[in-house]
């Protein structure tokens, strides 16, 4: 902040003035990749949580079946559901994956191509939330 609050006092004409905002702004892309990747995290990090919450669940399911079983029910339909809520997952997974990957390699000269970009990343984030949606449905 000293540096900075140093920089302002010497603005003592429309060049200098030029040359401070023509800083910031440059600047200013940076910080705005930097924000858009650290918004990525936050959202990721909230669908590893469901999907944490998903593995326990589905250990749970496991072990239900496994005592329906060993009673002589059958589970064949629970089994697919189970696989299915897995597969899903599993998809849910890869588009993590590949946003953060997006996330990573986030770049732009200008705030449209970094908006461009993000919204791609968060396409995939949405994406990865729905799958993880669809696989708690089945455990419901």
């Amino acid at each position: 902040l000293k540096g900075h609050k140093d920089r302002i006092s010497v603005i003592s004409s429309l060049a200098d003035a030029e040359k401070s905002a023509d800083e910031v702004e440059s600047r200013y892309i940076q910080f705005q990749i930097t924000a858009k990747k650290l918004i990525t995290a936050l959202f990721i990090g909230r669908i590893e949580q469901i999907q944490l919450k998903f593995e326990l669940s589905s250990t749970e399911a496991q072990t239900l079946m496994q005592t329906l079983r060993s009673q002589g029910k059958d589970v064949a339909t629970l089994e697919r559901w189970l696989l299915d809520a897995k597969n899903k997952k599993l998809l849910s997974e890869q588009k993590l994956l590949d946003a953060r990957s997006q996330a990573d390699s986030l770049s732009g000269n200008t705030s449209g191509q970094i908006n461009e970009s993000y919204n791609k990343i968060q396409l995939t984030v949405f994406e990865a939330n729905q799958y993880m949606r669809e696989a708690i449905s089945y455990l419901n």
